[in-house]
């Protein structure tokens, strides 16, 4: 592999050999793909079912999540059916994921009770959304925004090299 310098007229020659391995290997240099990442805006719900048995209103909250271990949560709005939180954006890094879901939940005093769900496809994320998604019949409905971002890609893992430079020329 043959690298500039610097100043563009200067190369040096190089062989890349993995640090187990002793034949000498010349390795290509490949970018990382491009990483999708979203940001999430949860605004507001309107017309949630109150399911608290006191005073029938609900304590919502709202669980956002790709993946088991890509999630976060609005919080606690307590005592309204019509909560505004203006949550976000948090970022969350799309990989193979194929939706994208939002719950709306109750928080009790032990626990929380599901209110309503809603989810969006990865295609709706990477064209972006904004707009009112349905909780299911008589649960309300929910505003979420989602901005989709392309950053470049990040190596896998670092790999040790032995670098045996062949020549170099000015």
């Amino acid at each position: 592999t043959d690298l500039d310098l610097g100043n563009g007229t200067s190369f040096l020659n190089v062989k890349l050999c993995p640090k187990q391995e002793t034949e000498i290997i010349d390795v290509p240099y490949s970018a990382p793909e491009p990483v999708s990442r979203l940001h999430v805006w949860i605004e507001q719900a309107q017309a949630l079912k109150g399911v608290n048995w006191y005073g029938g209103k609900s304590d919502p909250y709202v669980v956002c999540s790709l993946s088991q271990h890509k999630t976060f949560q609005t919080s606690v709005i307590h005592d309204e059916l019509n909560p505004h939180w203006a949550h976000g954006p948090e970022e969350l890094v799309l990989g193979q994921e194929l939706r994208l879901s939002f719950e709306v939940r109750d928080k009790d005093m032990v626990g929380s009770s599901s209110i309503g769900a809603a989810e969006l496809s990865r295609y709706q994320c990477l064209a972006g959304f904004a707009g009112w998604l349905s909780l299911g019949e008589g649960n309300g409905r929910l505003f979420v925004r989602i901005a989709s971002l392309m950053s470049e890609g990040k190596a896998s893992r670092p790999v040790k090299l032995s670098i045996l430079v062949l020549g170099a020329s000015n």
